[in-house]
């Protein structure tokens, strides 16, 4: 699961997969802006079957939160 996120961040974010660790957050993507936030949920929805609230959408703010709040909503 983590590589599959790691791979949609690195195709919505225009970085390579390789500079996603779990400490990366929006300050270290340059292309991170709110707009590519959006379409990062969006593909995320669309590709894991998922939909995210609101406040989750705010929540993923780094690779950790993302992973973290994906495997609550697949364990729910």
């Amino acid at each position: 699961m983590e590589n599959k996120i790691k791979e949609i961040m690195a195709e919505v974010f225009v970085c390579n997969k390789e500079d996603i660790n779990i400490d990366t957050n929006k300050d270290d993507l340059d292309n991170w802006d709110s707009l590519q936030h959006l379409l990062f949920v969006s593909q995320l929805e669309s590709e894991l079957g998922l939909k995210f609230t609101p406040e989750e959408i705010c929540e993923m703010n780094g690779f950790a939160e993302i992973i973290k709040i994906i495997n609550l909503k697949l364990n729910s």
